[in-house]
């Protein structure tokens, strides 16, 4: 599994029970339980085999390739404010 930068950077800032059920949650994802569901391409140029894992209130986004690459850790409103962008 490789962790990007940013997903790295949630890991190593939250606290123990918090980094815990992450690192949960990314063992979850290598072998494919919990909920899962494809990433609808919204832009333009957006990568198409995108996965959303939903755990509580965080958000992870993750690229299955041969290997799995987690590109981002977020919670609810990080992922919505992305998306559609603040107002």
């Amino acid at each position: 599994m490789i962790i990007s930068k940013s997903a790295q950077k949630v890991l190593d800032k939250a606290d123990k029970p918090t980094a815990a059920k992450l690192n949960k949650a990314l063992v979850k994802i290598q072998n494919g339980e919990g909920y899962i569901e494809p990433l609808k391409q919204i832009k333009k140029g957006m990568e198409s085999d995108l996965y959303r894992y939903k755990m509580e209130h965080y958000r992870i986004i993750f690229k299955r390739t041969p290997e799995i690459t987690i590109k981002s850790i977020g919670t609810k409103n990080d992922t919505k404010f992305r998306r559609t962008g603040c107002m």
